[in-house]
């Protein structure tokens, strides 16, 4: 979709005749306007750092149809925008004529960098859960039961796609997911099917060296039932971005067993996500990847948090005091399904 298509869809007609008239002013007010020249070449200076010394690809532009159009600065490898709007004048509205102010332009122009594509398995039920999720309000309380409500409906999604005939599945999780996205999976799973394994890891997401471009996550421990034959295997995580723990975690799991079909599963994923992935592996194993997800986001902020995503660190939304409190944590389903296998 183009981006006069997607502002007439999100914003109507109305909107649309606003923003290029906005945008046709400002074309023709550009000469001569040395307090908008100067901001972009002292921009310019700044970001010359991190263009030479660190090799960023950095696009600047100006005056495009956008409804934050003074000077934009878009950091390719990063996938961040950052809109400038500058006033020499105590007048918050763009125009006496127009009457819509700054304020309302910097909301329409977040709504339009933010807007996120859906699979085909989420309908308006599923959006609407996304949406607890992404709220930053919402207590841990609703994340948890949101959680467990997506996982169920994930789980519909796999049983559709699946041969219930001599039909083998294993389900591995992180500890933070266990009780919550994968339980609420395995409750639908299990109602259908004979038998699913299972797995839980606990990872401790790092970058070493503090270099930020360079993460790994290494397992603490894991929980791991038994399994000789597996046509599918589903790796579900509450949200896949830099994918170095589902990498990690998948590693593992094909050291010991060998998957006819590899299903990576989330509510929300990142766009660079699925490439990562298959980048990691060898053709033999990318080839039996399939991704299923509710929604994918492209942008992050300068800290990697996928945004709107899921609304943050899964680790505190979720009631966990950091990595380190969720990694001394034990699931409820580990502690009953080792006794089951015990006995």
């Amino acid at each position: 979709m183009d981006e006069e298509a997607l502002i007439r869809k999100l914003f109507g007609n109305d909107e649309l005749k606003y923003l290029k008239d906005k945008n046709r002013g400002g074309s023709n007010n550009a000469k001569g306007n040395t307090y908008e020249n100067y901001f972009a070449i002292y921009q310019i200076v700044l970001l010359s750092r991190e263009v030479l010394e660190e090799n960023q690809e950095i696009h600047i532009s100006s005056q495009v149809l956008a409804f934050v159009d003074d000077l934009i600065v878009e950091f390719i490898d990063k996938s961040i925008l950052r809109h400038y709007q500058l006033k020499n004048s105590l007048d918050l509205t763009w125009s006496k004529k127009s009457k819509r102010s700054i304020a309302n332009d910097f909301q329409k122009q977040h709504q339009l960098n933010m807007t996120r594509t859906y699979s085909e398995f989420a309908n308006e039920s599923i959006k609407i859960l996304l949406e607890a999720l992404a709220n930053k309000n919402s207590a841990p309380d609703l994340y948890r039961t949101t959680m467990v409500k997506l996982g169920m409906a994930l789980g519909d999604v796999i049983l559709a796609q699946i041969s219930y005939e001599q039909c083998n599945v294993y389900l591995a999780c992180t500890v933070e997911d266990a009780d919550f996205l994968a339980k609420g999976m395995l409750l639908r799973l299990e109602k259908q099917l004979p038998k699913v394994a299972f797995a839980c890891f606990w990872n401790q997401r790092f970058s070493p060296f503090e270099v930020e471009d360079i993460t790994v996550a290494p397992i603490l421990r894991k929980y791991q039932e038994p399994s000789s034959t597996v046509n599918y295997l589903i790796i579900v995580k509450s949200i896949i971005s830099g994918a170095c723990v589902v990498k990690t975690n998948l590693i593992n799991l094909i050291q010991n067993i060998e998957p006819e079909n590899i299903f990576i599963v989330a509510p929300v994923i990142y766009y660079k996500a699925e490439e990562k992935l298959r980048n990691a592996f060898e053709q033999s194993t990318y080839d039996k990847f399939r991704f299923f997800y509710f929604a994918k986001d492209d942008q992050q902020t300068a800290k990697g948090e996928v945004i709107p995503g899921i609304g943050g660190s899964v680790y505190e939304r979720l009631g966990f005091q950091g990595q380190d409190d969720k990694n001394r944590h034990t699931p409820e389903i580990v502690k009953t399904r080792r006794k089951l296998i015990s006995v």
